[in-house]
């Protein structure tokens, strides 16, 4: 009686444990929504891993326009999906960053996606309820389920009759040893437990990689047949999909054990004597291998459901009076009032009309590139996730490409210079395959002298002027300002110096050139020696006199 007491209170304080460690991780997943993501104590993810799992799933889609590289690093977009990714797996995070670099010209894919989003906004406990379901597929970064999925590991030698005979020996010794039949039964159990356990620990080492990506594949499709118990926009997708792997979904977690209780331990022990993972292991390489287009629409799937959520939450944290639902048009142009750059704490709205070739000049740091950045970054985010931080913003669907944050290349033996013509020859190529593309210039041209730079720069302009090009070009080359006349549109911001002699900006954006400096007025701010700040001065103004340099002498 004793010994029953004491079964039945352990018991209760193991199944009291669990329901608290549900609780607590529910409270703090929902604590979490709508907040910004402190990563002192989350991890950012690693890019290499999303990367891998978005060329896979681009390449598999056949996505019409993707954002390249270049692009992508320019506006510096990994900070941006950083910001909104709010996931609770790996697979969401993966699915998240393949989105924000497709832009699907079909209207499908907006269609569903917006539809995820709106119904889960409307029911925050289903959503709830969707999250802790897949904080159990869990983070693992370099999971590489889906590198699995695709790649041919899984056409390795198909070992499960083997494997089912060896787990049949224990229980035939079992049976000799009920029957009496000693001692060749417990030589035969004891024997075949000892070798299957050695043999599974080493297998287990040989395929730890493999076990592991088969695990995750396993735990998405256990969370996907509960999601498919919510009414969702995704429950027709994913029953159709579920209905394809049946066999798939019985079978159990492959996995080690991770916790270390005395009962996984145990259980553990029984499942390797009677070669358990290594049975499932081959029956899921199988199935995975005969099914992988049902596997990979499931990861769509509940990668999509993942990314609406991490979207809604992003949506929540910036209120919203601070983004719009974008329009699409058939005219080739940005129209959008009060466009703000998501990176920024408190950023100053802006309008867009870009029809055309535009011109940005300004003084430093007074707002030009910024406001280019935000753009073309609106533009990707209006494309992708069908949000846009602005007033309004409508466009019609195409690629953007930029060329703005270039760096000396050592491993292709690229100077500045190289780099950055290789990355200005993109947007060319892209302009001359007939594309209707958005392209955004940051300092065009700067790694070279000026005489050079202001003619290629003008003739590159030119180039996208005469080929209907729509660019933003921002630059600090007043030449270029005043060597067109209709064919392109200056805009521009400025500063002004206050009371204390010090440069204030406003980040407003203004018609016609920039008219204003600040570089001399800076060096005299920052202190530099008086005689280096007066002479400059008197340069520039001999300069502009004589549009030429004063020869220097001793």
């Amino acid at each position: 009686m004793e010994i029953a007491i004491s079964i039945i209170a352990i018991l209760s304080i193991i199944i009291g444990f669990n329901i608290f460690t549900k609780i607590n991780k529910k409270k703090y997943i929902e604590s979490k929504f709508g907040k910004k993501q402190n990563r002192e104590f989350t991890k950012l993810e690693d890019e290499k891993y999303l990367k891998e799992a978005f060329n896979l799933i681009s390449k598999y889609n056949n996505t019409e326009i993707l954002i390249d590289d270049n692009t992508w690093n320019d506006l510096e977009m990994f900070k941006i999906f950083d910001l909104i990714n709010n996931t609770q797996s790996s697979l969401g995070s993966e699915a998240l960053y393949s989105i924000l670099r497709q832009i699907n010209i079909s209207d499908d894919f907006e269609k569903h996606f917006t539809e995820l989003m709106e119904d889960l906004s409307k029911d925050d406990k289903k959503r709830l309820k969707i999250q802790v379901i897949l904080n159990s597929i869990g983070k693992s970064e370099a999971n590489r389920a889906l590198t699995y999925i695709f790649s041919d590991v899984n056409m390795e030698k198909n070992n499960l009759i083997k494997y089912i005979l060896m787990g049949t020996l224990p229980i035939i010794g079992i049976i000799l040893i009920a029957f009496k039949i000693n001692p060749f039964g417990l030589m035969l159990l004891s024997s075949s437990v000892f070798y299957n356990f050695i043999f599974t620990y080493t297998q287990n080492n040989v395929n730890e990689g493999n076990y592991s990506k088969i695990n995750y594949v396993l735990k998405m499709i256990n969370a996907s047949k509960k999601i498919l118990k919510l009414d969702t926009p995704s429950k027709e997708i994913l029953k159709n999909e579920i209905n394809k792997i049946k066999t798939l979904t019985k079978i159990s977690i492959l996995g080690k054990t991770e916790s270390g209780s005395d009962v996984e331990l145990i259980a553990n022990f029984i499942n390797t004597v009677f070669m358990l993972p290594l049975i499932s292991y081959e029956i899921a390489k199988k199935h995975i291998k005969n099914n992988k287009t049902a596997v990979v629409e499931i990861w769509k799937e509940v990668g999509n459901i993942e990314s609406a959520i991490s979207i809604l939450s992003y949506k929540q944290l910036i209120g919203r009076e601070n983004y719009i639902k974008p329009d699409f048009t058939q005219n080739h142009q940005i129209n959008a009032t009060n466009v703000k750059h998501p990176l920024l704490q408190n950023p100053v709205g802006n309008d867009v009309k870009a029809d055309g070739i535009f011109l940005v000049s300004g003084s430093n740091a007074s707002g030009k590139s910024t406001y280019v950045k935000s753009i073309a970054i609106n533009a990707i985010l209006s494309q992708t996730i069908f949000m846009a931080l602005a007033n309004s913003f409508s466009l019609k669907k195409g690629n953007i490409l930029t060329s703005m944050a270039i760096k000396d290349d050592v491993e292709e033996g690229d100077s500045y210079f190289i780099a950055e013509i290789k990355s200005l020859k993109r947007l060319i190529e892209d302009l001359d395959n007939g594309n209707l593309s958005y392209y955004f210039i940051d300092e065009i041209l700067k790694g070279t002298n000026m005489i050079e730079r202001i003619a290629s720069s003008a003739s590159i302009i030119k180039y996208l002027s005469d080929n209907d090009a729509i660019a933003y070009i921002a630059t600090h080359d007043i030449e270029l300002t005043e060597m067109f006349n209709d064919e392109i549109q200056n805009i521009h911001f400025k500063e002004i110096i206050d009371e204390n002699n010090q440069i204030v900006f406003d980040y407003k954006l203004h018609q016609g050139p920039s008219n204003t400096k600040n570089a001399i007025k800076l060096l005299d701010i920052m202190k530099f020696p008086r005689t280096i700040v007066t002479e400059s001065n008197e340069r520039v103004m001999y300069f502009l006199e004589n549009r030429k340099w004063d020869v220097l002498s001793d």
